[in-house]
C-alpha cells in the first residue's frame, strides 16, 4: 500500500467517523420534549415482574421512523433531573423509544423509562431532562414539570384490566367529557358501599380537572370474559369475578400535551384500595379556537 492510498484511507475514515458523531448528536437536537404536565402514579409494593416506569412524549423534526430507530440503537441514556439537585439516570436498555400514532400525534414519539429507583424518590418532581448518547455527547434541556405520585397496592384481585389511550375526539377546551376505566375484581371483594376517587396532584388541576367519579357493576364485561374462558378456567373462580366500569367526567381547562396516569382509590365494605392504570390517557388533541 502506496503513501497515497494510505492518506486517503485516513481522509475516509476521518470524515465517516465525523458524519456518525454529527448524525449521532443531530438526532438528539431533533426531539422535543414538549408536553405540558405529566402525572405518573406508581406501586411501591410492585412486584419484580412490574417495574415502575413513566411514558415521556413529545414531537420529532423531520424524523422519519427509520431515523427514529437508529436512535434506539445508538445507547442513548436519559437522566431525568430537579432544581434540587435529585437525579436518576435510565440506561439505554432502560429506554424504550418509539414512534407515536400519527393520528393522535402528528409527528411525536414517546419513550418509556424504566428503573426500580424510581420508587426510591424523595423528590418525585422533575423539570429538567439530560440525553447522552454512546459518544458521549449530552444535551441538557429544561421540560414542563413531571410529577410522580406514589401508592402502596395489595395482591388482592383487584386490578385496572382497561384503561383508554386517547380521547376519541377532539377536546374542546372547558367542556365537560368522560372517560372510563375497567376494574377486575376476581375475587369479588368489593360488595357493598362502593365508591371512588381519582387522585392526582393540585398542580395539574390548572390543565385537568376531574369533576366527578362514578362506578358501575359491568354485567356484561363479566358474561364475556365468563364465555371466553369458560372451560380453560376453574368455574368457581369464574363465578366469583366481578367487573366494574369506573367513570371519571373531566374539564380540560388549558391547552398543552396532558399525560395523565393518576391514582385510583376504591372504597368498599369500610375498607379501601388503592390501584393505578396501567398506561396513561394523554390529551393532545383539541378543537382549534374560533
Amino acid at each position: 500500500m502506496n503513501k497515497h492510498t494510505i492518506v486517503i484511507l485516513i481522509f475516509f475514515i476521518t470524515v465517516i467517523s465525523g458524519c456518525e458523531k454529527k448524525n449521532s448528536n443531530s438526532l438528539i437536537k431533533k426531539i422535543d420534549f414538549n408536553q405540558a404536565i405529566g402525572v405518573y402514579s406508581i406501586d411501591l409494593d410492585h412486584s419484580k415482574d412490574k417495574v415502575p416506569s413513566i411514558q415521556l412524549v413529545g414531537n420529532t423534526y423531520d424524523l422519519k421512523k427509520n431515523i427514529f430507530n437508529e436512535l434506539s440503537s445508538q445507547n442513548t441514556s436519559v437522566t431525568l433531573l430537579n432544581d434540587k439537585n435529585e437525579a436518576i439516570k435510565f440506561s439505554a436498555e432502560n429506554v424504550d423509544w418509539q414512534i407515536y400514532d400519527p393520528i393522535l400525534l402528528e409527528d411525536g414519539f414517546s419513550v418509556r423509562l424504566t428503573s426500580n429507583k424510581l420508587s426510591d424518590l424523595k423528590e418525585p418532581t422533575f423539570n429538567k431532562v439530560n440525553i447522552e448518547n454512546k459518544d458521549k455527547k449530552d444535551d441538557k434541556r429544561n421540560i414542563s414539570p413531571i410529577y410522580i405520585q406514589f401508592y402502596s397496592g395489595k395482591q388482592n384481585g383487584l386490578s385496572v384490566m382497561e384503561s383508554p389511550f386517547a380521547p376519541k375526539n377532539k377536546i374542546e377546551i372547558g367542556k365537560e367529557y368522560s372517560y372510563g376505566y375497567k376494574i377486575l375484581d376476581s375475587n369479588h371483594i368489593m360488595t357493598r358501599d362502593i365508591r371512588s376517587e381519582i387522585i392526582y396532584p393540585d398542580e395539574a388541576k390548572k390543565f385537568i380537572e376531574i369533576i366527578n367519579v362514578n362506578i358501575y357493576r359491568d354485567e356484561n364485561t363479566e358474561d364475556q370474559i365468563k364465555e371466553e374462558f369458560k372451560g380453560k378456567v376453574d368455574e368457581n373462580k369464574l363465578k366469583n369475578i366481578a367487573v366494574y366500569e369506573l367513570r371519571c367526567t373531566y374539564i380540560i381547562k388549558k391547552q398543552g400535551k396532558i399525560v395523565f396516569q393518576p391514582e385510583i382509590k376504591l372504597f368498599f365494605d369500610q375498607k379501601e384500595q388503592s390501584l393505578a392504570p396501567p398506561e396513561p390517557i394523554c390529551f393532545f388533541n383539541f378543537e382549534e379556537s374560533q
